[in-house]
């Protein structure tokens, strides 16, 4: 069901909320939710409103902003259905809250990481620690403490040290290992940390965050990039590859399972099955 004329029956949807006496600030909220989704669609239909859904869950929205927008959803359909339009049943019922999830970033913007430019060595060492990020899940902090000699070009792996002190193999891909060759050729490394800032002295992670953050702006990604966002990217795009949950957690270096499961509630894939789980649910009860 298309909705052309959303603008006007929304003013009107919100004059009958103003009528019956809800708050201006509950009225905002109501405004703002409905007005984001009929600028990205202005269909009604159950499966625009899951991709909708999606695209909000991949952008980092929490569960409990995901049902409040659900609310004003419900809310003006039932507005609808009073004026005799043929609404289709909004049958989700919510998602679970007291969950944090993890930011990820965009597909849009991983492209723009993935073609960030090499013209002079900085821009190299740059994308060589992006890509390496990106590639490997690991935490800023074990990349950091990695020297060159940690790298094992023949197998495409290295070690290294994360929490508790454990080691762990981390696989290196091809592309970003062909990065790094090139990074340490330029900067004519041999041995030593890894990554180096502008004065040859090793990487902090204070100087990390602000490469991402100069990438961010500078590229005009929609989100600022911290190292942790390239972990959990890592994370996710291997979920919806098929990887495992236990395979997750090995890689990412999780002492705990239950450290890893939060990543299913910002891939697409696990929300789709979430999205049908609970129209389920709602057509069951009584």
């Amino acid at each position: 069901m298309q909705l052309d004329n959303w603008t006007e029956l929304l003013d009107q949807f919100l004059d009958s909320l103003r009528a019956s006496g809800y708050s201006e600030h509950t009225l905002k909220a109501y405004y703002v939710d409905l007005r984001q989704y009929f600028t990205f669609t202005t269909s009604l239909d159950q499966k625009d409103v899951d991709e909708y859904l999606m695209h909000l869950s991949r952008k980092g929205m929490a569960p409990a902003s995901l049902n409040r927008f659900l609310s004003s959803l419900r809310k003006f359909c039932n507005f609808l259905k009073k004026h005799g339009y043929d609404v289709p049943v909004m049958e989700l019922s919510g998602f679970k809250t007291g969950i944090k999830v993890p930011r990820i970033v965009l597909r849009d913007d991983i492209g723009k990481l993935l073609d960030l430019p090499e013209n002079n060595p900085m821009e190299i060492r740059d994308k060589a620690l992006v890509w390496f990020l990106l590639g490997t899940g690991t935490r800023i902090s074990e990349a950091l403490s990695l020297n060159v000699e940690d790298i094992d070009f023949r197998t495409g792996s290295c070690q290294v040290l994360g929490k508790g002190r454990k080691k762990r193999t981390i696989y290196i891909p091809s592309k970003a290992l062909k990065l790094l060759r090139r990074y340490m050729e330029t900067f004519n490394l041999t041995q030593g940390p890894l990554f180096l800032n502008m004065q040859g002295q090793p990487l902090t992670d204070r100087g990390a965050r602000y490469i991402l953050h100069k990438i961010s702006t500078k590229y005009g990604l929609r989100d600022l990039v911290h190292p942790h966002t390239l972990r959990h990217t890592f994370a996710t795009n291997l979920l919806e590859e098929g990887a495992n949950l236990r395979e997750i957690q090995e890689l990412l270096g999780h002492s705990s399972l239950r450290s890893t499961q939060i990543y299913t509630h910002v891939s697409p894939v696990m929300v789709r099955e979430a999205i049908e789980a609970m129209r389920k649910e709602a057509k069951n009860k009584p």
